[in-house]
């Protein structure tokens, strides 16, 4: 099946890859003006959920309601703010499985669509609500998720978990009240 080509560098080639609910080994091959890849197996899973991260490469993409950047003040100073317990912030990641209306191969995303299934996110090992979650852009999921509020001032450590897949353990969310 095609993927999407979605980057290319003279190292590295991103894709989304085709909607598609087979899981297991794959054959990838890339091909070039008539050339091909050798072929890499991967494994092709129902979920792989990341979030993208800021600058310092361990705080998470997330929006204030007022589309502020959440993050210690010092990240990008005079535009970032921690979040505050009890606050409502949007988080940004990929790989959180299929939508509902689904999205076909290669279509554009106009309107977000809804995940089948809502992750369970943890600040800090405390679950939060996750109010929503959708498709927003192409390989972009949004969720708003409540800061618990019983989190202290700190970075706090931020884990999505869906099906048996789970986020990297190493990223950030600033609170602070």
């Amino acid at each position: 099946k095609a993927a999407y080509v979605y980057y290319v560098s003279p190292k590295q080639v991103d894709v989304l890859t085709p909607v598609d609910t087979a899981t297991g080994p794959v054959n990838v091959v890339v091909t070039n003006n008539g050339l091909v890849s050798g072929t890499a197996s991967v494994t092709m899973n129902a979920y792989s959920p990341a979030f993208f991260l800021l600058k310092d490469g361990k705080s998470i993409a997330a929006l204030h309601a007022n589309g502020g950047v959440v993050g210690a003040t010092t990240l990008y100073v005079n535009q970032s703010t921690p979040a505050q317990p009890g606050e409502t912030i949007a988080l940004f990641g990929t790989g959180f499985g299929v939508t509902n209306p689904a999205i076909a191969d290669g279509q554009i995303v106009t309107t977000p669509s809804p995940v089948v299934t809502l992750p369970t996110v943890t600040f800090g090992g405390v679950t939060a609500q996750v109010t929503y979650g959708a498709l927003v852009g192409a390989g972009v999921y949004q969720f708003n998720v409540v800061v618990p509020a019983s989190l202290p001032n700190a970075d706090t450590v931020v884990s999505a978990q869906i099906g048996t897949a789970t986020s990297a353990a190493n990223t950030i969310i600033t609170v602070h009240n």
